[in-house]
């Protein structure tokens, strides 16, 4: 009988032992995993390289404005030189951009390193400007928001239902998919509305 009392008292020793030993080797493994990955998101942080040479392509109703606010303010720290027209804050308003639309500005034969105002996409004459890709490093990016709750803000901001005098419910029954204004840039590069929607990569790859 104490045999079998001492056998039950060593596996039950044995067995918390066991228990403990797993435990903190579990937590000594997650203690480590957390250290590498607070180390390789230092490592990482630490070899950036700061953009100079960037293409923002703005889109309406997307927060556009407040990432080229960070654009211009990082231009002005590191006196960059920014694509601008002779007046207003387009460069391509009513047609795609062009080269030609900075003819005639003190700074038309300019070495561009920035280019982040309103436009209506033109790839090949954004490259031209920004001599990609013969110069490296030039950083391409946009932003894109489902077009679903892009329109609605751009219907209450701009007011549209006074405008066309119907509902937005009315006028999204009527309206066609192309209807969007910020789309005129991306039907200019040849990419139908509706592949945009479902494979918004495309883009991308066109840019």
């Amino acid at each position: 009988m104490r045999k079998v009392r001492l056998i039950s008292v060593v596996f039950i020793v044995a067995s918390v032992l066991i228990f403990a030993i797993l435990v903190l080797n579990q937590s000594s493994h997650g203690e480590i995993s957390r250290r590498k990955s607070a180390n390789i998101n230092a490592k990482s942080y630490r070899d950036c390289k700061v953009a100079e040479k960037i293409v923002f392509l703005k889109t309406h109703k997307c927060a556009s404005s407040t990432v080229q606010n960070v654009i211009l303010r990082h231009a002005k720290r590191r006196n960059l030189t920014v694509a601008l027209p002779a007046t207003g804050n387009y460069l391509g308003r009513y047609k795609p951009f062009h080269t030609s639309m900075l003819y005639g500005t003190p700074w038309a034969e300019a070495d561009f390193d920035v280019f982040c105002l309103h436009t209506i996409w033109n790839g090949d004459q954004v490259r031209r400007l920004m001599k990609a890709p013969a110069r490296k490093g030039v950083k391409f990016f946009s932003i894109l928001r489902d077009p679903v709750e892009l329109f609605r803000s751009l219907w209450d901001y701009a007011e549209l239902e006074t405008y066309f005098r119907v509902s937005l419910e009315d006028y999204a029954k009527n309206a066609g998919v192309n209807q969007a204004p910020f789309f005129r840039g991306i039907n200019i590069i040849g990419i139908p509305c509706i592949d945009v929607i479902t494979t918004p990569p495309v883009l991308f790859r066109s840019l």
